[in-house]
């Protein structure tokens, strides 16, 4: 299994972009499959083995009004 991940930050940091790969070379499966004395089973999961997800983040600091 490989999973990557990388980030980037703007506006002195205070917008970071990031892409996150899991299971590049698609290793994972989302079938199980057993096998007993009385036959085999196969078990099928609604899952997401391989994905890539994009973020994006702002920090935003906002100080109280002084008085």
């Amino acid at each position: 299994m490989l999973n990557a991940s990388i980030s980037q930050p703007f506006f002195k940091g205070k917008l970071i972009a990031r892409i996150e790969a899991f299971d590049l070379l698609h290793q994972l499966s989302n079938t199980q499959y057993s096998v007993n004395a009385q036959g085999r089973t196969e078990t099928w999961y609604r899952s997401l083995p391989h994905y890539v997800m994009a973020h994006l983040v702002y920090h935003w600091n906002k100080n109280p009004k002084k008085k």
